[in-house]
């Protein structure tokens, strides 16, 4: 199937490989997205499985074999040509992988691959989705609080507070 001026969306598959405080890239060597950092991947073969082709984006970008689990992402990229024409239509499901060997190298259509601590992005470009999920990723966990009410409860919605006169209804003529 052709990938330029497609005749149907080409199905693809994305591999986000995390290994302790970093994240792996691929720099693009061609189009869509050249010279942008992002995700290894491509499309999937004829009659090859999602993840068997997930398995394989790695190994030929990356030169790791990895494990791939589950997905992580579903999305879509479709770019125009100047007459409105459809230049690149892809349907592409991003997945969780974690390293399992090889000797991190680029491979056929990257041509730079590394891992990435969450200060080190700021550095390079890359593209908004992959910097939102790596960002995401590597980012410390944010610690939410919870108010919790004079009776150690947290506040229900449905509670009301009389707010004018003593005939029970607030200004809203809710209940109080």
């Amino acid at each position: 199937m052709k990938r330029e001026y497609p005749d149907a969306p080409v199905v693809a598959v994305g591999v986000i490989i995390r290994r302790d405080d970093r994240i792996l890239l691929i720099r693009r060597a061609k189009e869509p997205a050249k010279g942008l950092w992002t995700f290894p991947g491509g499309a999937v073969e004829l009659g090859e499985s999602l993840r068997e082709a997930a398995r394989r984006e790695a190994l030929e970008e990356t030169g790791l074999h990895v494990t791939v689990g589950e997905i992580a992402t579903v999305f879509e990229k479709v770019r125009r040509d100047e007459k409105g024409r459809v230049l690149y239509h892809y349907v592409i499901i991003d997945y969780f992988a974690e390293p399992l060997g090889g000797k991190l190298r680029p491979g056929d259509d990257v041509d730079d691959a590394r891992w990435f601590r969450l200060a080190e992005l700021d550095a390079v470009k890359i593209t908004p989705l992959a910097e939102k999920i790596a960002r995401n990723l590597l980012s410390p966990p944010v610690q939410q609080s919870i108010y919790l009410g004079p009776t150690g409860q947290p506040p229900s919605s449905t509670q009301h507070t009389a707010v004018e006169g003593s005939n029970g209804v607030g200004k809203e003529g809710d209940p109080a």
